[in-house]
Parts: C-alpha cells; sequence; structure tokens
C-alpha cells in the first residue's frame, strides 16, 4: 500500500484523529479553480463535486465524442482528490451505443487507469504535473481496491464489507463528518 496512504489511514482510525478528518473535509483546496481553469481548454464540459461533508473532491470531465456512420463513442475521465490525504487518481472511461437487436443494455462503456484517447491523456498529464506540483501523490486506479487490514465497515452496504484504501480516504464510511 501506498506510504502518504498508510500515514493518513493510521492517524485518522488507528489515532482516531477524527477532528483532523472533519476539518480537512470542511475545507476547499485552494488549488481547485485554478486546476478547473488549467483544463477548460481541454474538455468541453466539466462538473465539480465537493462538499463540505465529503473527504474527496470528484471532477468529471468530458471531451468531444467520435462519430462515423452508425458509430459513436464518448469519453470522459473522473479525476478524484481526497481532501483527507493528499492523494489523487483517474478513471478514464468511454461509452458506445450498443447497436445489437439483441441488446439488454443501449449503452457499452468501461473504465480503466488507462486512456482511450489522446484527449484523455494529455489531461491526465497535465492535471497530473499541476498536483504533483501542489505536493500530491498519484495513485493507480487498482490501488484503491487495496484492503485497509484490521478494519471492516460498520454496516453491511453496496461498498461491502472490507476497508479498502478508497473508502478509508475517499469516502466517510464510519459517518465521521456526522459526530
Amino acid at each position: 500500500m501506498n506510504k502518504l496512504a498508510q500515514l493518513y489511514i493510521k492517524r485518522v482510525y488507528e489515532g482516531k484523529d477524527y477532528v483532523y478528518f472533519k476539518n480537512k473535509c470542511k475545507q476547499v483546496p485552494l488549488y481547485l479553480e485554478e486546476l478547473i481553469e488549467l483544463a477548460s481548454s481541454m474538455c468541453i464540459k466539466i462538473d465539480t463535486y465537493c462538499t463540505e461533508d465529503d473527504p474527496a473532491v470528484q471532477i468529471w470531465f468530458y471531451f468531444e465524442g467520435y462519430t462515423e456512420d452508425r458509430f459513436n463513442a464518448e469519453y470522459r475521465t473522473l479525476l478524484k482528490i481526497s481532501k483527507v490525504a493528499n492523494l489523487f487518481v483517474f478513471q478514464h472511461e468511454f461509452g458506445v451505443e450498443n447497436r445489437d437487436p439483441n441488446k439488454m443494455v443501449p449503452i457499452l462503456d468501461g473504465f480503466s487507469e488507462e486512456a482511450y484517447v489522446f484527449s484523455q491523456n494529455k489531461l491526465e498529464a497535465t492535471l497530473t504535473d499541476f498536483l504533483e506540483n501542489k505536493n500530491l501523490v498519484k495513485l493507480q486506479l487498482r490501488e484503491l481496491e487495496e484492503v485497509v487490514m484490521n478494519f471492516e465497515i460498520p454496516e453491511e452496504g453496496i461498498f461491502g464489507s472490507q476497508m479498502t484504501l478508497e473508502n478509508a480516504l475517499f469516502r466517510d464510511l464510519y459517518g465521521i463528518c456526522e459526530i
């Protein structure tokens, strides 16, 4: 597991520093507007989700789609930034119209830590440089699923019962902000 992630997990969950967690969740990163401005020329739309009860900022970047004859593809990228730990991660996504007459879903989609088109790749490279210059550390998407040993989620829910790095530092499954 990433050393920085371990440090913050130890601080918040082992050390029970819930005041730190709550205070960090209330803060909006100072660089957020600058990041959005930097990215605005690289995509067609940006949606930002940043509430004071959330340990992470989520930013969706939408790109020009591709259409040829009956083929239509759409692309978007999700950037998650932990407000609790100086960590961030990219998730690239695509969607194509399902033209199969036996289809069960109208859109075939998927996600990866690898970009699907050059515009996603350029955005990731630019924002990675920007965030690393702000002393944040990039995680790989697969690292979010690493299990944090000796901690379980208090209630069974849609996130399962195991505490993962994502659950610990990008979500508030313990309800710390409500305490």
